[in-house]
């Protein structure tokens, strides 16, 4: 991918940053199944953190049974939350 479509999670400050522009998170205003995973100017509220698991999936702070999911593998697809089970469209490549 291009340097702006990658991300580095801070271990820190458990968000996930975008390469391109650091003051840029993601953020996931509902933390149920389905929820669309955003970009938001980074603000520290609860809702933009993420815990590293260790099969590569990042759990969502606020609701550890939520991790960003790829929806699909097209152009455009969306980026969303879902209830972690392990699948391999649920785990992220850090740089």
């Amino acid at each position: 991918g291009e340097h702006w479509q990658k991300w580095f999670h801070d271990s820190q400050t458990q968000l996930i940053h975008s390469l391109q522009n650091p003051r840029y998170a993601w953020i996931s205003g509902i933390f149920t199944g389905g929820a669309d995973v955003i970009i938001w100017q980074y603000h520290g509220g609860q809702a933009q953190r993420s815990v590293a698991n260790p099969d590569g999936s990042f759990a969502l702070q606020v609701n550890p049974q939520q991790v960003p999911d790829g929806c699909g593998t097209n152009t455009g697809d969306n980026v969303s939350t879902r209830r972690h089970w392990s699948g391999t469209n649920r785990r992220w490549k850090l740089q």
